[in-house]
This record gives C-alpha cells, structure tokens and sequence, in this order.
C-alpha cells in the first residue's frame, strides 16, 4: 500500500462525492446531483475560506475529510458564485418540505452559539472507506484538519454528529472533541454539537 494525505486534485473530487453519497445518503448534499456535489467540494479544496484533504492509496481515495474557517462565509459565496446553475435544480425541489427543512437546519445550526462564543468554524465531513477502517486513516485526517485551523490562528472549531451515531461519537471523544450540547436536527432526530480545540 502507498498510502498518503494529499490537498485533493479534480479526479480526486469525482471520488470524494461517490463516498460522501455512499456514507452520507440521508443528508442534503447527497441529494443534488452530483455535479454540484463537485462543485462544492471543488470549492472547498480550493477556497482561503476552507479546508479540504483526502488520503490515497495509489490513485485511489480512501478517506477525506473536508472543514471551513466560516461556513456562513463560506455557504455565502458559494451561493453568490453558483446561484444560476444552481437555480433549475432548486427550483424543481422549492415544494418538498423535506428538502426546505434540511436547507432550514443547514442555515441555522451554523448559527448557534457555542458556549457562549460564536465559534464559526467548523468540521464539514470525514468518511473512510469500510475496508481501511481501523488503520488511523480517520484520525490522521481529522488531525491534519486541526493543524490547518491552527495555522490560521483559530483555536477551536465546531462538529456536528447525529446522536444516534455511536461509532462516530466514540471517535470524536476519542480524539479530544468535547459534547457541549444537544440540537435539533432532521426527521425528528437530535445532533449532538461537539467543541475541540486546536492546540
């Protein structure tokens, strides 16, 4: 195996959105198309506003993960720049109240307050591929995201996790992440919003 963490390329961005779609198939990005899913994710490699890193083995991608210094900031401009191609999609979907309550969550947990401070930035997506689960894949590219905020002198950022999600629990009290509260989230669920810092 040649595995290494890398900024991914456009090839590379093809392979994020299949495992984004194949680990995250409830949430709203995984109902677009996947050509705005690149998009996206495209513009979060690319952005000053955001962070994105993948783990290859060869030319495979087997894990990414994916964060924003501000994702209000970040959800701005990328509406702003992507508005009319995004548009005829919208529109298509402005009726399902299923999708306008995802798009309601998304706007609004970014908001809240964390103890007390209003911590913008924020962990968007990490996924590893089930057959290279358990090898540290997972926390290497959580702790490359870490130093990224770091570097820009932000000391603590934000994660969102379903709370039925024990797996995903485990592992982000297991790499420093400290529960402060329980939200809101979709279909009758709750989130719980996770703090850790970056020193």
């Amino acid at each position: 195996m040649n595995i290494k963490i890398k900024i991914p390329n456009n090839d590379d961005i093809h392979q994020i959105v299949k495992i984004h779609k194949l680990f995250f198939k409830e949430g709203l990005i995984s109902s677009f198309p996947d050509e705005l899913v690149f998009k996206i994710y495209r513009d979060i490699a690319n952005s000053t506003d955001s962070f994105c890193y993948v783990t290859v083995d060869g030319n495979t991608v087997v894990g990414y993960v994916s964060g924003a210094k501000d994702f209000n900031q970040f959800l701005k401009k990328f509406i702003l720049k992507n508005l009319f191609k995004m548009l005829p999609y919208l529109l298509t979907r402005i009726f399902e109240k299923s999708f306008l309550l995802r798009c309601l969550n998304i706007l609004t947990h970014s908001k809240e307050k964390v103890e007390g401070s209003d911590i913008k930035a924020e962990l968007l997506s990490i996924a590893v591929l089930t057959e290279y689960q358990g090898q540290g894949i997972a926390k290497e590219l959580f702790n490359s995201l870490c130093q990224s905020f770091y570097k820009e002198k932000i000391d603590k950022f934000k994660i969102l996790v379903g709370s039925s999600l024990s797996e995903s629990i485990i592992f982000y009290e297991k790499v420093g992440a400290v529960k402060v509260f329980e939200s809101e989230w979709h279909n009758n669920e709750s989130a719980w919003i996770f703090v850790k810092n970056t020193d």
